[in-house]
């Protein structure tokens, strides 16, 4: 559980997504699952952020993998292979 249990609504859960906060969103959001597990607005916002969460890490990553790549080219130009 994250903080005080009487603190883990769906409210704070969105406030602390909206603040980027996205793990401590989802634990709250999984929280609110054990006690709620049929409700459809809690399985939705945990999905969403999982996928935010997840795509972010991709997004996170294409600047390094752009980068790398073109120093290989580079470097594969300059030593002719």
């Amino acid at each position: 559980m994250i903080g005080d249990p009487p603190f883990n609504t769906a409210t704070m859960a969105k406030l602390m997504a909206d603040q980027g906060h996205c793990s401590r969103a989802m634990a709250i959001y999984r929280e609110l699952l054990e006690r709620h597990p049929d409700h459809p607005e809690y399985q939705a916002a945990l999905q969403r952020l999982d996928q935010l969460r997840t795509g972010k890490k991709l997004t996170q990553l294409e600047p390094i993998l752009a980068e790398w790549i073109h120093l290989l080219l580079k470097a594969s130009r300059c030593t002719g292979r």
